[in-house]
């Protein structure tokens, strides 16, 4: 999955044009759909991540997991939560939501 992609997923799963996207964040018109012909640039990247509540290693696919592992629900939510958790605080989070889950079935 490229960096477009990852980003047009997340703007439809809230329900927001590139364009709606751009005007958003402060980009030019179109030039999130001219990141598939060459790379951003690191700031415009940490707008579109920070916008999302995402980090830019998932934009760029360094920590995706296999679909098997992932909960990208779980991921996003906690990394709203604080920016300052550990990654053993994360774990817990992560942990407690599986179980929610698990519980609604």
């Amino acid at each position: 999955m490229t960096i477009i992609d990852r980003i047009k997923e997340l703007a439809a799963e809230q329900r927001i044009s590139l364009a709606e996207l751009e005007r958003r964040t402060g980009l030019s018109s179109g030039s999130i759909t001219k990141w598939g012909k060459s790379s951003p640039s690191i700031d415009k990247l940490q707008k579109v991540a920070d916008y999302f509540g995402v980090t830019t290693d998932f934009l760029i696919g360094r920590n995706v997991t296999s679909s098997n592992d992932s909960n990208p629900e779980a991921e996003l939510l906690a990394a709203h939560l604080n920016k300052d958790f550990t990654d053993d605080d994360m774990a817990k989070i992560l942990d407690y939501i599986d179980m929610i889950k698990k519980s609604k079935k």
